[in-house]
């Protein structure tokens, strides 16, 4: 929430990452991620980690606005409480003996986990598909649909969920602050809350937490000059490399490998649109026509986005009745 003249708070980082339209939110609505992450993380984890990504060879801490000092990212890279996969793994009696009060739980911002049921339909879902790739099989139509529809559902239930499952150890989600907190409470536990506390590699920080603990209450902070030189470049290659890395799927018998509308971005289709409809007078047209012609790479909501989007400049989108 503080920072030298020069630096910016990392907090300030983590709203940044949803404010501005070409980042976050286009690239988690993009990607498949339950498949490979939801298990482990939610989006807000996973966006923390894309700007620790960014940010952790020059992360610094301050007091009260002194001059920051530099430290590692091993208690922030490292330093991650598993909460998500605790409740997915373990028993709900094993999971009271951490006694998390409400106050820990608003500290580090924690959500519930994703459903044993929806892991469960997910996990059948990409063994299905994987099954295929290996043998080579031949999809139809009705599978592919059948499998998206599993998919969307599940990413719609999730990818705008607000939370953590995975959050850092030693970070305070309110304020960017360090925070001695939670490891602490951990570490005051019985003995019979050691099976849980192994999981989020409580162990492994007991050296990392002696160190760290003269800087409790500092405030992590970067340079403002990464921020200015390398903030939107950064989201540009993270994007791309999370959409290839989604891309590594399915190459089917009888289905379309990865076709140019399916590399459409939100802003890209947003464009696109925006011209079709000036060059041709404000034609009428139909969200159906819409999707099919310009947005069949997008996802639902990202269609909706792109859609209300163009209408702030193109009014007559919003107006009620057919547009066709």
């Amino acid at each position: 929430m503080f920072a030298p003249v020069g630096y910016i708070p990392l907090i300030d980082l983590f709203e940044a990452a949803y404010n501005e339209d070409y980042q976050a939110h286009e690239y988690l609505d993009q990607a498949d991620l339950f498949s490979s992450r939801f298990y482990a993380d939610m989006p807000n984890d996973i966006v923390k980690q894309w700007i620790m990504d960014f940010c952790k060879e020059e992360l610094h801490l301050t007091k009260d606005g002194s001059f920051p000092i530099r430290i590692s990212h091993i208690p922030f890279t490292r330093g991650v409480f598993r909460w998500g996969a605790m409740c997915s793994h373990f028993s709900e009696d094993l999971i009271i003996t951490l006694k998390l009060t409400d106050e820990l739980m608003a500290q580090h911002d924690l959500c519930e986990e994703v459903s044993r049921k929806d892991a469960s339909d997910f996990s059948e879902r990409g063994e299905f598909f994987s099954d295929a790739v290996n043998t080579d099989c031949e999809i139809n139509l009705e599978q592919q649909v059948n499998g998206d529809e599993i998919a969307q559902s599940l990413d719609s239930t999730y990818i705008d969920k607000i939370g953590h499952v995975s959050p850092k150890l030693f970070l305070d989600y309110r304020t960017g602050t360090i925070s001695m907190k939670l490891y602490d409470h951990l570490s005051k536990l019985d003995d019979e809350a050691d099976e849980a506390k192994e999981i989020c590699l409580f162990e492994d920080m007991v050296s990392v937490a002696g160190v760290l603990r003269q800087f409790d209450g500092y405030a992590v902070c970067i340079p403002e000059r990464l921020y200015h030189e390398g903030w939107k470049d950064f989201w540009n290659m993270r994007g791309e490399k999370e959409l290839d890395d989604d891309k590594t799927q399915l190459t089917f018998s009888g289905l379309e490998d990865q076709s140019e509308q399916s590399k459409k971005t939100e802003r890209m289709v947003e464009r696109e649109f925006c011209l079709f409809l000036t060059e041709n007078g404000c034609p009428k047209i139909t969200k159906e026509r819409f999707a099919a012609k310009f947005a069949s790479g997008l996802k639902v909501r990202a269609q909706q986005r792109v859609w209300a989007k163009v209408a702030q400049d193109f009014p007559y989108l919003s107006k009620p009745g057919r547009k066709s």
